[in-house]
């Protein structure tokens, strides 16, 4: 075999107002929500160094204000 890099990108796919984790069918499981590169992101075909943290802010925020906003 041939030695190679691998990591994964991407992952859950979320509703991208609320960062809300979406089933198969595409709605929403509410309250479950996902940030970061546990969802799909910034860069979700390609690591670019760095961007996770971008991810990471973005996402984080966005679910973060939708969670308040429920309560």
């Amino acid at each position: 075999g041939v030695p190679g890099t691998f990591i994964s990108l991407g992952g859950l796919v979320v509703d991208e107002e609320t960062g809300e984790v979406k089933r198969a069918d595409g709605s929403v499981i509410p309250g479950l929500y996902a940030a970061g590169r546990t969802a799909v992101g910034v860069c979700s075909e390609k690591y670019v160094s760095g961007l996770s943290i971008a991810d990471c802010a973005f996402s984080g925020r966005r679910a973060g204000r939708h969670a308040a906003q429920r309560s």
